[in-house]
């Protein structure tokens, strides 16, 4: 019946901000792909990103308007942490999402000098 396959229904992939620095990812599954792009508007910039604080799955410097990408699998209670060395209007998105971060962390306007951030995002709520 269709009121059953609603309730199988998976909710749509959503990332909340906890702190300018730190996100919550809810509603994926574990062993799905996050595709993350992170694209450098306003500098070059170094990049990494880790899991759990030691699998580095990304790193190197890249130029004025190119997109990093990354792919990493879901697991249960996973931590990613994105270092850009350059926040300067960074636009980060997760499967096309937009990562909507704070002026106060990714200023649009270069500041003067180069404000390094490191984002951090949780898996929380599993589909």
């Amino acid at each position: 019946t269709a009121s059953n396959e609603e309730v199988k229904e998976a909710k749509e992939m959503s990332i909340t901000m906890k702190t300018p620095t730190s996100y919550v990812i809810d509603y994926v599954k574990v062993g799905e792909v996050l595709k993350i792009e992170s694209t450098f508007n306003g500098s070059s910039s170094g990049y990494s990103v880790t899991i759990n604080g030691k699998d580095v799955k990304t790193e190197g410097v890249y130029q004025y308007q190119q997109t990093a990408k990354s792919e990493i699998k879901v697991e249960k209670n996973m931590k990613i942490s994105i270092y850009i060395g350059c926040m300067v209007n960074v636009d980060m998105k997760i499967n096309g999402k937009v990562v909507k971060t704070d002026e106060s962390i990714n200023p649009t306007v270069f500041p003067g000098a180069c404000p390094s951030q490191i984002i951090d995002f949780e898996i929380g709520a599993l589909n």
